[in-house]
């Protein structure tokens, strides 16, 4: 597996698009909505172990987790995001941001317009 390994996603009330990035083809996957004003910690964090984990190819060490969803401009609700990621892919390095800023991000990357 490739030494930089990242995961993206793009996570509403009802899914979440994963997409791992290794230097080779991008790989999507998919999983339940992370809504942290409807789910608790464990409850995320037990979709990003029982539901994303299980998908990835074994071997797979994820060193950046860029996570953009729904509720995550509040600092409570990206907190609580944050913790469960930490929790999951305890060797990543791990970010949070509003679903907004991942649009943003996807159209300029991370220039300044």
């Amino acid at each position: 597996m490739p030494a930089n390994m990242k995961l993206i996603a793009d996570s509403g009330s009802t899914k979440t698009e994963w997409c791992l990035l290794n230097g080779e083809e991008p790989a999507t996957y998919h999983t339940q909505g992370v809504s942290p004003y409807f789910r608790d910690l464990e409850q995320i964090t037990a979709i990003f172990r029982d539901e994303l984990l299980p998908q990835l190819p074994a071997g797979t060490a994820v060193h950046a987790v860029h996570f953009y969803g729904t509720g995550c401009a509040s600092p409570v609700n990206a907190d609580k995001v944050l913790k469960a990621l930490q929790a999951v892919f305890s060797q990543a390095a791990c970010e949070v941001q509003h679903d907004l800023m991942g649009a943003a991000r996807g159209l300029c990357g991370r220039a300044p317009v």
